[in-house]
């Protein structure tokens, strides 16, 4: 879907131009090497969000060597700008039947599909910061003065509200994954596809019977001590009591006992499934917490 990004200035990268695999793209590199900046730049015009930009700040966004490098010499010409470019797929359907995203409203200036994110200075105030720059001894960055842009390569802006294309994406950070709820999750969608409805509060009534009749047998054979205390043994007898109580298991193997590769990709299955016909672009953020090069194949 993605087939090429260029960015510029943003972050770690001044200048980075990658063309990107038709199906999968796999980003490695040493920490701090920018795999997590181009995935998050990635995000950015996905998304449209201006709320998110305005909640980081835009000196988090800019490359501070470029930052350092303007201060010194303040010449306005040399105003750094903030470019995040996605080209998109021209030989999927989805995208080249979009009039809305095809223009040439681009770094590049080649008409094809694609957005953006632009950050760049105000030109109504350029006299404004020329001042400010020049009759004092500011050396703090003129970020007050730039305007956030996401434009389609037809020249058109968009938001999260208003975005010009009709498919799904969805990212997923591995890192901060819930693996007990996402555990939870399965075993909740096995139970619903197992039990069926008309039979799932006759299915807890019987659980709530055998398990009375066990607690009075171990109490009756002496196993369990039934004292005098304020407290006794109950089983829950909720109308969800069953469910609550069950597991699952794959190749005899109860999914709460599975490995952690396992259940990150259980995780990032789920993150999706509902969606997965119309998913169109998965991003996945450190997918090599626990997976072997054979699970990592499998995504």
């Amino acid at each position: 879907m993605i087939s090429r990004i260029i960015l510029q200035n943003f972050r770690l990268f001044k200048k980075a131009d990658i063309q990107c695999n038709d199906k999968m793209n796999i980003f490695v590199g040493e920490n701090g090497a920018g795999k997590s900046t181009l995935l998050y730049a990635i995000g950015l015009v996905l998304k449209g969000s201006h709320s998110q930009i305005e909640n980081l700040g835009l000196a988090s966004l800019f490359n501070s060597e470029v930052v350092s490098e303007f201060l010194i010499k303040k010449e306005i010409k040399n105003l750094p700008e903030v470019i995040v470019e996605l080209y998109l797929d021209e030989s999927n359907k989805e995208i080249s039947s979009n009039f809305y995203i095809e223009g040439n409203h681009n770094s590049q200036n080649i008409k094809t599909f694609g957005i953006s994110l632009k950050i760049t200075p105000i030109k109504e105030m350029i006299d404004d910061i020329r001042q400010v720059l020049t009759t004092s001894n500011w050396s703090v960055f003129p970020f007050e003065y730039y305007k956030v842009q996401f434009l389609t390569f037809a020249g058109k802006s968009y938001t999260s509200y208003t975005r010009p294309f009709k498919f799904f994406y969805s990212i997923v950070n591995t890192s901060y994954i819930d693996t007990n709820n996402e555990i939870q999750k399965r075993i909740n969608e096995v139970y619903l596809d197992k039990v069926s409805e008309e039979n799932r509060a006759k299915v807890n009534h019987q659980y709530r019977l055998s398990t009375d009749d066990l607690l009075k047998e171990l109490k009756k054979s002496s196993l369990i001590e039934d004292n005098q205390s304020d407290f006794s043994l109950h089983f829950d007898d909720s109308e969800n009591a069953f469910r609550n109580s069950i597991s699952i298991v794959k190749n005899g193997i109860d999914i709460r006992n599975f490995g952690q590769g396992e259940k990150v990709i259980l995780a990032v299955e789920n993150a999706y499934k509902n969606l997965k016909d119309k998913v169109k672009i998965l991003i996945i953020e450190e997918p090599e917490n626990h997976l072997s090069f054979q699970n990592l194949g499998g995504f």
